[in-house]
């Protein structure tokens, strides 16, 4: 049985339902951020639901919402384990946006409408202050563009920018940066020791792949010259992107029409399907060839 994470942009394609029709048996994951993009609107955000939910009514019964990706780091930061797949999609989760489709599909309001209206303005308010905080969200990609700038020497800047190499090299040194660096400093901030904390990379938790994800998006910009000049909320939709990957990475596939948000989640698998010592050597193969005296 397939699972596919299901972006928002796709709900409303016809290529959904021809899914849906060709496999009888395949699962429809709605992640948490699907919810925020709907909910950007304050006035329209039940509109804007029931023209995206609505759709996936003949698979109602085979679709489930995910816990959101800042969700599954807590849960798993407080446990010191990677969160599994099924782990992501609570049943009551599935529970609530299976009565929300049927509601949206028969124009009622029953108990998830109420219990969506009820808590809407709280809920985003609580947005606001995380997924949708565009000006903070923008603030952490800066972060880690100023520690690689800080971090890496010219030549590697240089190699990066000049996209010369093989595109496995960008991913082997983003694999290698996050492994060996971003990983272990941010682990030790958060109280683990070293032998837990490479016990717990070997997991490939959520925590990796979304370091994985944000160092990616950070070194796409410092090689195309920075977020400086960026709208924050511009940005926030790359974010969001990410979070779609994220997600999907525990399944069989995301389904999106956002280019952007498709290369993230192939960028994303490969480096999951690459072992910590393959994109270590690969990435020291191509400096020990043109950089003979550079260190890492």
């Amino acid at each position: 049985m397939a699972t596919y994470v299901v972006d928002q942009n796709r709900m409303r394609k016809p290529e959904l339902q021809t899914l849906i029709t060709q496999e009888p048996d395949a699962r429809f994951v709605i992640p948490d951020v699907a919810f925020v993009e709907m909910s950007k609107n304050e006035t329209h955000w039940k509109d804007t639901m029931r023209s995206s939910l609505v759709p996936l009514r003949p698979a109602v019964q085979r679709t489930v919402l995910s816990l959101s990706v800042g969700e599954a780091m807590s849960i798993e930061l407080a446990s010191g384990r990677a969160i599994d797949a099924e782990a992501l999609l609570p049943e009551k989760f599935a529970h609530f946006v299976q009565e929300l489709v049927v509601e949206l599909d028969e124009a009622r309001t029953g108990n998830a409408l109420s219990t969506l209206g009820a808590r809407f303005a709280n809920a985003r308010a609580a947005l606001g202050a995380h997924e949708l905080d565009a000006e903070g969200r923008k603030a952490t990609i800066e972060g880690i563009e100023k520690s690689l700038r800080r971090d890496l020497k010219p030549e590697v800047l240089k190699a990066l920018r000049s996209n010369q190499f093989d595109p496995d090299f960008r991913l082997a040194f983003i694999q290698s940066y996050v492994q060996q660096l971003l990983f272990p400093e941010e682990m030790e901030k958060a109280g683990m020791s070293e032998t837990d904390a490479t016990a717990f990379k070997a997991e490939q938790p959520m925590v990796l792949r979304y370091w994985y994800l944000l160092t990616r998006h950070a070194v796409d910009w410092m090689t195309s010259g920075g977020l400086s000049g960026i709208k924050a909320t511009k940005e926030l939709n790359h974010l969001l992107d990410m979070d779609y990957a994220a997600i999907a990475s525990y399944f069989d596939g995301l389904l999106s029409e956002d280019e952007a948000a498709m290369a993230a989640y192939n960028d994303l698998r490969q480096m999951l399907d690459t072992s910590e010592e393959d994109a270590v050597a690969a990435y020291k193969s191509v400096f020990d060839q043109v950089f003979p005296d550079h260190t890492t």
